[in-house]
């Protein structure tokens, strides 16, 4: 069985008010360095999301690019089928 540290107890009020505002501002620091960093990643998110969308527009010119060229494609077969039955 693992035994911990024992914590010894303030003595006097004054002394628990002292600790217990002590462990407050450590607290609040560490929500803020945590607040940093979330505020980091929401920045790298926002910049990956820009990316992400610049890609995808990108992506849909291209597919919208290659189905006109493949309706030009199949009215050009069209046209010769229809130049091939007549003959």
């Amino acid at each position: 069985m693992q035994t911990g540290n024992v914590i010894a107890f303030p003595a006097t009020p004054k002394n628990r008010l002292a600790v217990a505002l002590c462990r407050l501002q450590m607290a609040q620091a560490e929500q803020r360095a945590a607040l940093g960093q979330l505020r980091a990643s929401l920045g790298q998110l926002r910049t990956e999301t820009a990316r992400l969308e610049r890609s995808t527009l990108d992506w849909d010119g291209e597919v919208r690019s290659l189905g006109q060229a493949a309706a030009a494609a199949r009215e050009a077969a069209a046209a010769l089928q229809r130049t091939a039955d007549r003959l």
